[in-house]
């Protein structure tokens, strides 16, 4: 997951670079503590760009989603509110966090929908899972 990630990220610089830099600035002191599924990884806002870290920071905002989820924001084929609804994606943060990590998802879904590679990415990771597009794990 967080190898997908990863590539995610990576692409959406090379691919949609405008994205990739709000996405940078909406996320800057504002790092995450992601867990899909068992894994748990650090994703870090930074000036140079998003990145994915081995551990979250302290006071990192506190999100768990479903493996099913991850491959749908890749995708694009979401919003935060049905994953939210769905039981998919949980946060834990204060108010201000939370508002913080609604536009930093937002912001992720409106990029990954022009970026080609992440749906090849989330396409491979659903394969590796055995996970169909509209199966909500």
């Amino acid at each position: 997951m967080r190898d997908a990630l990863g590539r995610a990220l990576v692409g959406m610089s090379r691919e949609h670079p405008p994205g990739a830099r709000r996405l940078s600035e909406v996320l800057r002191g504002h790092d995450l503590d992601v867990q899909v599924g068992p894994e748990r990884f650090g994703v870090i806002g930074a000036e140079g760009g998003v990145r994915v870290a081995g551990e979250a920071p302290a006071r990192a905002i506190s999100v768990s989603l479903s493996p099913g989820s991850l491959c749908r924001m890749l995708a694009g084929e979401t919003t935060v509110g049905r994953e939210l609804r769905a039981g998919e994606l949980e946060a834990r943060a204060s108010i201000a966090r939370l508002r913080r990590l609604d536009v930093a998802l937002r912001t992720f879904l409106q990029v990954a929908v022009r970026c080609p590679s992440l749906a090849e990415i989330a396409a491979t990771l659903r394969a590796r899972l055995s996970l169909h597009p509209e199966e909500p794990t």
